[in-house]
Formats: structure tokens, sequence, C-alpha cells
């Protein structure tokens, strides 16, 4: 976004900049379970959240991070998902889930 500076910029103030410098419109943002996890806490920046899980016992190859929220965490936040959805892939086995808050 033209005239927005951060220098990096932790996630929560990266969002909030956004919709700031872009007058409370949506923001949509791609990241893993460490640099995400704290817009999940409250007050959450988070209205919609499409939750891809590989469902396997172990990652394949270095691509292993910490555990993101509960499902009932999840939950408690945003509401219900939409059932799973669950997709083969070549590394294995997954499933995708939509979750929004209530009232967005």
């Amino acid at each position: 976004v033209a005239g927005l500076a951060l220098v990096a910029p932790a996630p929560l103030r990266a969002v909030a900049g956004l919709r700031s410098a872009r007058g409370g419109a949506r923001v949509s943002i791609e990241a893993g379970p460490t640099a995400s996890r704290a817009l999940y806490d409250a007050p959450s920046l988070v209205d919609e959240l499409s939750l891809s899980v590989f469902e396997e016992s172990r990652l394949p190859g270095p691509a292993f991070g910490p555990e993101f929220l509960s499902p009932h965490a999840l939950e408690e936040r945003l509401g219900t998902s939409t059932p799973p959805v669950e997709l083969p892939g070549e590394s294995g086995r997954w499933t995708f889930r939509l979750y929004t808050r209530r009232g967005t």
C-alpha cells in the first residue's frame, strides 16, 4: 500500500495499519501459525479463516511449526466452521475448513 511504511511489522500492527490506510477495508493475509497466532488474541482482527490442515502424522521435510489454535479455541473466537473437505495430495491427506466470525 502506497504511503504505508512499517519496518518488520508485527502482524497486529500490519493488519491495523492496512485497515487504517484503506478505511477499514478487509485485509487478506496468508501466513503460518507462528506469524498469525497473535491476530487471534482479543481483540481479534480476524473475521474469516480458511484453514488447511495436513492430517498425516509427520510433515514432509523441514516444514514443521508450533501447534495453531485448537478447534475449540477457534470456535470460541470465530464460531463453527464449514464441514471439513478432505483432499489427498502428493504429500498426504489435507483437510480444509472455513470459519467466519458471527456478525460479519
